[in-house]
């Protein structure tokens, strides 16, 4: 008697989808603020997947998503001196002021020993 062979079926499985509360778990970011950021800010996000009125993310999306992060180059920060050069909105802090006024006092001195 032979015995019945196995047919190979073909992998029908759904791709994984991941809710709102683990992105935000992962993330460690509060679930509202994962909410806020895909009506707002929906560049910052993977790709957004509905289903049945739910906001879902496809896992493949979210791993490639996470990939982009680390790969992307990090923003430089301005130099102190160039920081110091850009003109604040506001009130200046008394530790400016001082600033400004020694600068001001050594400029004098300079110029009055020429």
């Amino acid at each position: 008697m032979s015995s019945p062979t196995l047919a190979v079926q073909p992998d029908l499985s759904l791709p994984r989808l991941i809710t709102v509360r683990e992105l935000a778990g992962r993330l460690a970011l509060n679930e509202f603020t994962v909410y806020h950021w895909i009506t707002q800010s929906p560049e910052r996000l993977p790709r957004v997947t509905r289903f049945h009125g739910r906001v879902l993310f496809l896992e493949s999306d979210v791993r490639d998503w996470f990939g982009t992060l680390h790969s992307k180059p990090a923003v430089k920060q301005p130099d102190s001196d160039q920081a110091d050069n850009k003109r604040k909105r506001g009130r200046p802090t008394k530790v400016e002021l001082k600033r400004r006024r020694e600068a001001a006092l050594l400029e004098g001195d300079s110029a009055g020993a020429e």
